[in-house]
């Protein structure tokens, strides 16, 4: 019920900004513990096969949540879930045009759910959408600024899906469009304000 009361949020197509072909959309909510997102995605072709984790599901379909609680663009965490719930986490450095994933870096605590309706195991299957719920415990998040959020303060984050159909290609969705098929551009990030 909570989930009621968070405003939804679409996303966008990441490179000119319109309307994707299958929409997404997320809400986000916050207490003294943790940062909760919830990831709703339209999608007629829901599929997946890596379930080991850390696998790189980003070369499937996939929901990601970047946060840079310190608005630094230099350090952010990036989070990642499948139709599978199969996680990918890791924490990402960038400074003067270098970038260097730590792929051993974990997200202690993270809690995952996946609803899918249809068969996310059997790519060409109709489906209608799939869910994602994540809590991002806010003990991870040691750049920012406070914790817990104080109302007031602003996080540099982005939301993100890569969706892939069964006819090929892929559609990359934003809720600040970085207007390039790279999700790795910070300073493109949304500013993400906590209210109470």
């Amino acid at each position: 019920s909570a989930w009621d009361a968070a405003e939804r949020t679409s996303l966008w197509e990441n490179c000119s900004g319109e309307a994707p072909v299958q929409s997404t959309w997320f809400r986000a909510l916050w207490d003294e513990q943790a940062l909760y997102v919830a990831f709703e995605c339209e999608d007629n072709d829901i599929w997946g096969d890596m379930t080991e984790h850390d696998a790189p599901i980003y070369e499937q379909e996939v929901v990601e949540v970047f946060i840079d609680a310190n608005s630094d663009g230099i350090g952010y965490m990036e989070l990642e879930v499948s139709p599978l719930n199969t996680v990918f986490d890791l924490y990402m450095l960038l400074y003067n045009g270098r970038r260097k994933g730590l792929l051993d870096w974990d997200c202690q605590g993270l809690q995952t759910a996946v609803s899918v309706e249809g068969d996310a195991t059997r790519r060409g299957s109709i489906d209608k959408c799939w869910v994602v719920e994540m809590a991002i415990p806010l003990s991870e998040l040691l750049t920012a600024p406070h914790i817990p959020p104080q109302s007031g303060d602003v996080w540099r984050t982005n939301f993100y899906r890569i969706d892939r159909p069964v006819t090929g290609g892929w559609e990359l969705s934003a809720w600040s469009p970085t207007g390039h098929e790279d999700f790795h551009m910070p300073e493109r990030f949304g500013r993400f304000m906590f209210v109470l």
